[in-house]
């Protein structure tokens, strides 16, 4: 992302429902001291004991949809030589760095497009191994299994944050915050079942998540072009930019 910073007037509160992150710091893309941030941590991730249901190495390519997958994975199965593919530029940067290049990465739209991009890219009769998180859902498995083996295991879970700031709770039902950024489905269910209004200013991460935020009867005041923290900063640094005028 161009790190070009727009001008806004006054400070804005931008209410962050995911971890701090070490690889992106949301203020070097605003003015200084016209932003405020307040994180508000709704879920996490954490990796769980499973089993492989066949020996990794008879798989043609294993598919990672998610970079809370790379880790967990490689730590049981350790170093393969199968082909891999990865749902867009941040998991297939994860897999990088634990030392795995992926043969494809998807541009990370949604699952429906990724599962587009494999269909065109695999040799037919193909053994998939999908490693995925407790809640993703069977689309991948369901669509590829149709032409291929298609086998899954979950090597993560995603619960919700357990310890709550009940003061931020109170900021966004007394309305005193600009926009809240949401990253993930789970992050919007948890957040909607801790707040009293039914309607919020939600800048969403991508369409996966957008689709939930209107489950609820709300329609986000923007979705990141691609879905990734960098695109989801831009959108809201965008929204923040417009609302001034």
């Amino acid at each position: 992302m161009d790190n070009k910073k727009a001008e806004i007037e006054d400070e804005k509160i931008i209410i962050c429902t995911f971890p701090e992150r070490k690889d992106h710091n949301f203020l070097d893309f605003f003015p200084k001291g016209e932003v405020k941030i307040i994180n508000l941590p709704l879920i996490e991730t954490k990796a769980i004991n499973f089993k492989f249901p066949s020996p990794v190495e008879q798989y043609n390519r294993i598919i990672f949809t998610s970079k809370n997958a790379v880790e967990p994975f490689f730590n049981k199965a350790g170093k393969t030589s199968n082909k891999i593919a990865a749902i867009g530029k941040g998991t297939a940067e994860k897999l990088k760095e634990c030392g795995y290049n992926p043969d494809f990465t998807g541009k990370g739209i949604s699952t429906i497009y990724f599962l587009k991009e494999l269909n065109k890219i695999l040799p037919p009769d193909q053994k998939i191994l999908l490693a995925l998180g407790n809640l993703a859902p069977d689309t991948l498995q369901q669509n590829l299994s149709v032409k291929h083996f298609v086998e899954r295991v979950n090597v993560y879970k995603t619960q919700r944050t357990k310890d709550i700031d009940l003061s931020v709770i109170k900021r966004i039902n007394e309305n005193k915050y600009d926009v809240i950024l949401v990253s993930s489905p789970s992050a919007v269910n948890h957040l909607f079942s801790l707040i009293s209004i039914k309607k919020l200013r939600l800048i969403s991460i991508g369409e996966t998540t957008t689709k939930t935020i209107k489950e609820y009867n709300n329609k986000p005041v923007a979705t990141a072009t691609v879905p990734g923290y960098s695109e989801l900063t831009q959108a809201a640094l965008t929204f923040l930019s417009k609302s001034k005028q």
